[in-house]
């Protein structure tokens, strides 16, 4: 019996914190501190697909379904417009809860009743939104996002690499902030260290990005200029 729904789940995991599918391999067949750093409730299903290909690791990772991860400068321009978009809302976000974290369910259901948004990409948005903020997963069928980041996100003001984020790999996965009785000390001390370093810092005020737009369309005409002289030249 092949545990489908929770691999798929724990790839999340791995696209957020920017691991491959060979790390998460390694990460489940290390032990149970380790396995729910990715899942914090692993079914006895998972467990005993785990212990059943103790030896066999390319069997598991042939299960994990592939995965890509955005380039840095995409992840950038779609947090961009993520608080353009949303910013006629921003009022309904900020007293929907004051709590850190959110069921990724409630946020969705939530995100599907806002008003005054209209935009051709909502369902794609929503999925990077879980991308973005993803906090940790409890179970295939319970998720928890970092609420709190995502609204601190939607108000940031400060310019583009000025707080450059942290890697996510390795040991300091949010998702493996303390788990009831399960982690060491130590485990969950670097986890808390990912979830404060996870909180985005990216973008700048709405003015800016009017302006990096525009500079953006200017440097595009630019290059078309170019490129048409160099026809031209070609002709002659």
């Amino acid at each position: 019996m092949i545990p489908k729904e929770e691999l798929a789940a724990i790839t999340l995991i791995g696209q957020r914190e920017k691991l491959c599918r060979d790390d998460l391999t390694a990460m489940m067949l290390a032990g149970e501190e380790s396995l729910r750093m990715l899942i914090r409730e692993p079914t006895a299903k998972l467990i005993h697909f785990i212990k059943a290909n103790l030896q066999d690791e390319d069997q598991i990772l042939s299960f994990i379904p592939r995965f890509e991860m955005p380039k840095a400068d995409f992840e950038s321009q779609v947090l961009r417009e993520m608080r353009i978009v949303l910013r006629e809302n921003f009022d309904k976000i900020s007293e929907k809860t004051r709590d850190e974290l959110l069921p990724w369910n409630e946020f969705e259901s939530f995100y599907h009743s806002l008003e005054n948004f209209e935009y051709p990409h909502k369902d794609k948005l929503l999925e990077f939104i879980k991308y973005f903020f993803l906090d940790h997963i409890v179970s295939p069928d319970l998720l928890m996002m970092n609420y709190m980041a995502f609204k601190e996100h939607l108000l940031s003001t400060r310019p583009p690499g000025q707080t450059p984020e942290k890697s996510r790999n390795g040991s300091n996965l949010r998702s493996g902030r303390k788990s009831e009785g399960s982690m060491s000390d130590n485990a969950s001390a670097s986890a808390d260290g990912m979830m404060k370093s996870r909180l985005l810092a990216t973008g700048g005020s709405d003015m800016d990005d009017e302006k990096h737009a525009e500079e953006e369309r200017m440097l595009d005409i630019a290059e078309q200029c170019f490129m048409r002289i160099a026809d031209l030249l070609h002709i002659i």
